[in-house]
């Protein structure tokens, strides 16, 4: 599922909500849950992409998950902490699945278990 923010008419934001996570070692540790990806929030700092996650989070548990999770780069520091304020926990790092080429990115993979709703 593709979301997606508008400030007025210009695009502010996107995600994409993957239904179970594209990351093979991900699903054996943890099982099958939502993924967030490829997160974006322009300009940052205005609380788009806390209003993405929130939105994605919601759909996620009407769908009857209990447990959230994204990939992020690892030296996206900005984004890392903010899923961190968010509840979000590291648990590791994974490269990105290619088709049977070298992995293009190493990414951080954090999980949130929802136990409320969020703002």
């Amino acid at each position: 599922m593709y979301l997606l923010a508008w400030r007025g008419a210009e695009l502010a934001g996107r995600c994409t909500l993957l239904t179970a996570s594209k990351y093979h070692q991900v699903r054996q540790m943890l099982g099958i849950f939502p993924e967030m990806n490829a997160l974006e929030a322009r300009p940052q700092g205005q609380g788009t992409g806390m209003k993405i996650i929130a939105c994605a989070e919601k759909i996620a548990r009407t769908r009857g998950a209990t447990l959230t999770g994204l990939a992020v780069e690892v030296s996206n520091q900005g984004a890392r902490r903010l899923y961190a304020r968010l509840g979000y926990r590291d648990w590791g790092t994974a490269w990105s699945p290619t088709n049977g080429t070298k992995p293009i990115r190493r990414a951080g993979l954090s999980a949130r278990t929802m136990t409320h709703a969020t703002t």
